[in-house]
């Protein structure tokens, strides 16, 4: 196991678990990185002994769930699609320990239908997003600057203070909890990788069609992924380079988070639903590398570099 991690870990969570400190795990990556695997994945196991809450960011898009809309003209990445209001109301309900939070469902005929949610006890929260960050650290998008359709190049201010942020550091003081800590993890994807998987997702398993699919990734899809989701607005702790197609780091990663929650028997299988197998062996185009405000960066071993 990659010590590193490990380490990190502790310097995030504390040297060991403690039942009174509200512990959040960000996963932030691009669309088919594989952080929704990962989360449910961690999700499972840690349930076993903890009351854990997973929060899906794709459940807080403002839009109906219509994966044939006009993949030319809208912009499903643009961080304006997503409802970080509610996000953020719904993680403060858990801080402050309320009776219940909300949270949000979508289908094909309506968008942000509440669910209320009962909070059992929960001390471990699992977020997952393409911009995940925006939810707990210093900063976050200005929102009013953001639309997904037509989006301007230059924003006057792309980011502005983040008052969850501020409000967990004062909340610590309180009594409440011990502490509130978070670990901040990253998927990074090279753009042929990402491609690929696009491709073969939405053009075969969604029957979508190819050229569309490449019109959308070109225009939307990475200069996203580039501009906000590998964004260095937002420091991280962890990286793991190709996400889940990483096989080694992923295992490095579960196993360092399930040792310092005292997890030791597990199912160490990842449930894949889909077999993309064969991106694995796509070259590497390197948008994935190092960035400049990460503690630990797990390279993948297997790297195919042109």
């Amino acid at each position: 196991m990659n010590e590193a991690l490990s380490t990190i870990i502790n310097t995030r969570f504390g040297q060991e678990y403690d039942p009174k400190t509200l512990y959040f795990i960000s996963i932030q990556g691009a669309t088919g990185s594989g952080k929704s695997t990962i989360s449910k994945y961690l999700h499972k196991i840690l349930s076993l002994k903890f009351i854990v809450q997973l929060i899906h960011l794709d459940s807080f898009y403002t839009f109906v769930d219509n994966s044939k809309r006009d993949l030319t003209k809208f912009d499903f990445d643009n961080p304006s699609t997503i409802n970080f209001l509610g996000a953020r109301k719904a993680l403060k309900s858990i801080i402050d320990q309320k009776e219940t939070f909300t949270l949000y469902k979508r289908s094909q005929k309506e968008a942000d239908v509440p669910i209320e949610t009962e909070n059992k006890g929960i001390n471990i929260v699992i977020i997952d997003g393409i911009y995940a960050f925006n939810c707990l650290d210093k900063k976050m998008f200005n929102i009013e600057e953001f639309t997904a359709e037509g989006q301007k190049e230059n924003l006057e201010r792309e980011y502005i203070n983040n008052p969850l942020y501020e409000y967990i550091t004062e909340i610590q003081q309180t009594g409440r909890w011990n502490a509130v800590k978070t670990l901040r993890i990253r998927f990074n994807m090279c753009f042929e990788k990402l491609s690929e998987l696009r491709i073969e997702r939405d053009a075969y398993e969604r029957d979508l069609p190819r050229d569309e699919v490449t019109t959308r990734l070109d225009t939307f899809v990475l200069p996203a992924t580039l501009r906000w989701v590998h964004s260095e607005e937002f420091e991280r702790d962890i990286e793991i380079q190709h996400g889940n197609f990483n096989q080694q780091g992923v295992e490095d990663l579960t196993k360092a988070i399930f040792n310092f929650f005292k997890i030791v028997e597990y199912e160490k299988k990842l449930p894949l639903t889909l077999d993309f197998s064969k991106i694995c062996d796509t070259k590497c185009t390197h948008e994935c590398g190092k960035g400049e405000k990460v503690s630990v960066y797990v390279a993948d071993e297997k790297i195919n570099l042109f």
